[in-house]
């Protein structure tokens, strides 16, 4: 199936993931501090805050929010990537 195909949501989404599926793997496999710089400005950084605020109200630690982070932030830019996409498609089809 060609990428010009699909409709904008699913576009967005799978750009919007696989971005954040890159980082992820960026971020595996380095093991230098200078890697802290990948984690910083990769879209994992707002997924990661997102899981240390809710810390409390779940009861775990910060460690788990490192840990979960990365697999965590890519299904959460697919959907904000779906959502961007599908407003995309709407404004064209109103055009």
């Amino acid at each position: 199936m060609n990428f010009k195909k699909w409709p904008y949501w699913f576009k967005g989404g799978v750009i919007g993931g696989g971005v954040a599926f890159i980082f992820y793997l960026i971020v595996s496999f380095c093991f230098d501090y200078f890697c802290l710089v990948f984690y910083i400005v990769s879209p994992i950084y707002p997924a990661g805050l997102i899981l240390n605020s809710l810390g409390p109200v779940f009861h775990y630690s910060s460690g788990f929010a490192e840990a979960y982070a990365p697999v965590f932030s890519i299904p959460i830019w697919f959907i904000i990537g779906s959502l961007i996409g599908a407003l995309v498609g709407y404004i064209k089809s109103r055009k």
